[in-house]
């Protein structure tokens, strides 16, 4: 997160102060969740937010916004979101617009999920095995991006700069 989500950030705490009982998150604590959460992504604190309302019956602390939880659990809370917002938004007369508005419900990071899995998951046949192949997945694609094969870290470019520089060395030697 940076500066610019800050605003957004806010109204987040503030949902979460509602649902959970006690007073609503004070600017100082807001402030100090932020200060704890700027390596997450807003999105990734949304779906988080949204996975610990369904699931928690207290306010969060910062680690429960990270997503360090149950993979089991998040994979599912994802197929739910998904599922929800294809049922009340798809149309397959109109495509193209339904899938504009799905992205905006569900989120860049589903949404390139939702595109993946192409017509199985617009078309729900067997709901059980689709649910399954998607959490599947998703579990997949959260540790890829956990270890930075699917993120673009630095690191894998470094990595990427290294082989090519011991070949180069390799070449080098040959001559």
């Amino acid at each position: 997160m940076d500066k610019s989500d800050k605003q957004k950030f806010a109204e987040i705490m503030l949902v979460l102060g509602e649902m959970f009982p006690g007073k609503p998150p004070s600017d100082e604590k807001i402030e100090l969740f932020f200060m704890a959460l700027q390596d997450v992504s807003l999105e990734e604190i949304r779906h988080n937010a949204a996975v610990h309302i369904n699931t928690a019956n207290f306010f969060p602390v910062p680690a429960d916004l990270r997503n360090d939880g149950d993979p089991e659990v998040e994979a599912q809370e994802a197929f739910r979101i998904v599922e929800d917002a294809l049922n009340k938004y798809y149309d397959p007369y109109l495509h193209g617009i339904t899938l504009r508005i799905i992205k905006d419900k569900v989120g860049e990071k589903l949404f390139q999920m939702v595109q993946r899995f192409g017509t199985e998951i617009y078309y729900q046949d067997n709901i059980t095995a689709t649910r399954a192949q998607f959490t599947k997945a998703y579990k997949a694609e959260k540790k890829l991006t956990q270890r930075g094969f699917l993120n673009g870290k630095p690191e894998i470019k470094k990595i990427g700069d290294v082989a090519k520089g011991l070949l180069h060395g390799i070449d080098k030697e040959k001559q």
